[in-house]
């Protein structure tokens, strides 16, 4: 098991970021559903839209703004 995980670490590891990128995107279980993230002492509440080529998330507001998101902590509704 341990002997695959590295394998398949190594394989992504030797792809070019975009397509790093693209595979983080398509395994991404969470996008187009609502959660929460904590950033810092702000708590915001939204869609997750997308995931941009440096990592962040962008979260779709109720007030139909886009919040793009570096880190924090993420709650997922039961």
């Amino acid at each position: 098991m341990l002997a695959a995980f590295l394998e398949n670490l190594t394989r992504r590891l030797d792809q070019p970021a975009p397509e790093a990128m693209e595979d983080w995107r398509q395994s991404c279980l969470q996008l187009g559903r609502t959660l929460s993230v904590r950033v810092g002492t702000t708590l915001l509440s939204g869609t997750a839209e997308s995931l941009d080529d440096a990592g962040h998330l962008h979260l779709r507001l109720p007030n139909g703004s886009l919040k793009k998101i570096a880190s924090g902590e993420t709650d997922f509704p039961a």
